[in-house]
Formats: C-alpha cells, sequence, structure tokens
C-alpha cells in the first residue's frame, strides 16, 4: 500500500508470507540456516504469487526472508537429486526483513525480477 495522507491507498500487489520463528538461529558463515520440508517447497513453488519465507529469531527480534520460488529455481537440481524430507536454506544474514521492505520485496510483489517471470 501507497501512504496517502493518514490513509494508504492499496497496489494489488501480493506476497505470501510463511513465518517461522525461534528463540535463536544459528549461524553460519554469514548465512541463517533453516531446514525446510521438502514438501513444503514444493507446495509453495505451486503458487503464482511470491511465497516469502519470514525466519524470526524471538530472542534479538531479527527477522531474516528468503523467496521461496526464487530458491527453488537455483537449487532445482539439489532438489530433484535429494532423497530426503527436509532440505536447508540458507539467508543471507544482510538480508533482513526491514531491509528487504526498502528494497527487494516490493519489486518482487510488483513482478519486476526475471525469476517472477519463471
Amino acid at each position: 500500500a501507497d501512504a496517502v495522507g493518514d490513509d494508504q491507498e492499496l497496489r494489488g500487489q501480493l506476497l505470501k508470507i510463511q513465518v517461522k520463528a525461534r528463540a535463536q538461529f544459528d549461524r553460519a558463515d554469514g548465512h541463517v540456516p533453516m531446514s525446510i520440508e521438502r514438501s513444503w517447497i514444493a507446495y509453495a513453488t505451486a503458487f503464482r504469487v511470491p511465497v516469502i519465507l519470514i525466519a524470526i529469531e524471538r530472542d534479538t527480534d531479527q527477522c531474516w526472508w528468503l523467496w521461496v520460488q526464487e530458491w527453488a529455481l537455483i537449487h532445482e537440481d539439489e532438489l530433484a537429486n535429494a532423497a530426503t524430507k527436509t532440505v536447508t536454506v540458507r539467508i543471507p544474514e544482510a538480508q533482513t526483513l526491514a531491509a528487504g521492505l526498502d528494497g527487494e520485496l516490493p519489486h518482487i510483489a510488483e513482478g519486476r525480477p526475471a525469476s517472477a517471470m519463471t
């Protein structure tokens, strides 16, 4: 939505959000690794609307985000060849929710990135 005076004007651009919260997340090489069920990744990739995974660390109130469909495209071979029930996604620590709301997330909702067309 755009601010219009004291109100908001809706743009009609959507994102689906899945929130995963933990007291603390581990960090590894500048990333926040999370184990996600492969069946949920398959479910999320079936949507035409962008699905964003939000990782919330309750102890610090930090939040990171990952565009699930783009991640799945990049890791397509890994997903096809893995026989496990879960996969580990690695969210860059710099990919905070605050930074995303001021940067990439509105563009994803608008369908601007090339991977949105896929």
